[in-house]
């Protein structure tokens, strides 16, 4: 059962994006016990391969990637919490290390 639902919106920061993923994949709690989503406001750089590139090396990890229109920060964090499976949801930044 998934506990933990981690929200992250992107726009135009792929290198950054790819940073804070790894950072929740290097997380202690057991992977079955959270997912992550992000929602990619839409970009233009290279943020899809980053989303597909995580997918591909953290299998074991319930990994959501949506992409929408450029709608604003707010927009893509209701897209991620109508997705959220979650008993308790966090939201993150593009650019932050947890």
């Amino acid at each position: 059962m998934i506990k933990y639902s981690i929200i992250i919106p992107t726009y135009n920061r792929a290198g950054l994006l790819k940073q804070g993923l790894e950072a929740v994949a290097a997380q202690t709690v057991p992977r079955y016990m959270y997912e992550v989503i992000v929602i990619n406001d839409g970009s233009r750089d290279y943020t899809n391969r980053v989303a597909e590139e995580f997918q591909k090396n953290h299998p074991e990890i319930n990994f959501t990637y949506l992409k929408q229109k450029n709608h604003g920060v707010s927009h893509a964090r209701n897209q991620g919490i109508k997705r959220a499976k979650g008993e308790i949801i966090f939201f993150t930044d593009d650019d932050c290390v947890v």
